[in-house]
């Protein structure tokens, strides 16, 4: 199984500076040393700045250098050509228990990394607008539109006014006609989706609070958004794309945290309403 930080480092390398990217390389082909190594050694052996290791570090979601060494050292990560396999799109070649290793490794490496950049008071922020919302609309397009649907059938089980609309059009026409504490909750995992972009700025200038769940932080879509959700992106350079798979496999687990965060703040009202959903749906459709 690909170890966690290994992955993180070989999916986000081409998107880092310059620097950033200098001193991902130089653990990757020597993860044997860095955790031996405190912030001054690195920076050396590497030639980077001091600023530059302490950055990296964070940039991956630990709190610092610190944390990441022990997180590396934890693992006891060993590179050789059978893990540098697991880093690689699936190929024709492949075995069964080769493709089980590659898709489980992303798989894990998704969650885990996702939980780590989700803050514990970003996922409060959230639960708390939505119990504000006396509406809700969920919107996102391709795979993001299943997410969207995952939402959707979750609040409205428990009885919250949720609204999925079809298109963009209706999601647009949504900001305007549902204006009594109305969130819009918008997916898009690249954050380059335009019409969700446009839907970002229309609610932003309308007064409409939105919810993101957005891997890229710093897009037009995060400028626009109330609350910024970060997901994993789990970008692959290969045409294949395990990483798509894998990335919304991050989504639907960032719906669930902020599903079962929102049933936590009413609980019983929440879990009577779940109750009640269940038994109509076993007395009449079982």
């Amino acid at each position: 199984m690909a170890e966690t930080i290994l992955t993180t480092i070989h999916d986000q390398i081409d998107r880092m500076s310059g620097a950033l990217q200098k001193l991902g390389q130089y653990i990757l082909t020597h993860v044997h040393d860095v955790p031996k190594m405190n912030v001054s050694v690195l920076a050396e052996k590497s030639e980077v700045s001091q600023a530059t290791v302490v950055r990296f570090a964070k940039a991956l979601g630990y709190e610092g250098f610190t944390e990441f060494r022990l997180q590396l050292a934890s693992e006891n990560v060993v590179v050789n050509d059978e893990d540098a396999n697991l880093f690689s799109e699936i190929s024709p070649h492949d075995t069964a228990e080769e493709l089980k290793a590659k898709l489980s490794s992303r798989v894990e490496n998704a969650i885990t990394t996702t939980s780590r950049r989700l803050p514990a008071k970003t996922l409060d922020s959230a639960a708390n607008l939505l119990s504000w919302a006396n509406v809700m609309s969920v919107f996102g397009i391709g795979a993001s539109s299943v997410v969207a649907n995952d939402f959707y059938q979750k609040f409205s089980r428990l009885g919250k006014p949720v609204l999925n609309p079809p298109d963009v059009h209706q999601a647009m026409t949504n900001i305007v006609t549902q204006n009594m504490n109305h969130v819009m909750v918008l997916i898009s995992n690249s954050g380059l989706t335009q019409e969700v972009i446009k839907l970002a700025k229309a609610s932003k200038e309308n007064d409409v609070p939105t919810i993101v769940l957005t891997a890229e932080q710093a897009g037009q879509l995060s400028k626009a958004a109330t609350l910024v959700i970060p997901t994993d992106e789990g970008k692959s350079p290969d045409h294949l794309r395990t990483a798509a798979t894998t990335s919304l496999l991050s989504q639907l687990y960032v719906v669930d945290l902020i599903f079962y965060r929102y049933l936590q703040l009413h609980f019983n009202e929440n879990v009577s309403a779940l109750s009640d959903s269940y038994k109509i749906i076993k007395q009449f459709l079982k």
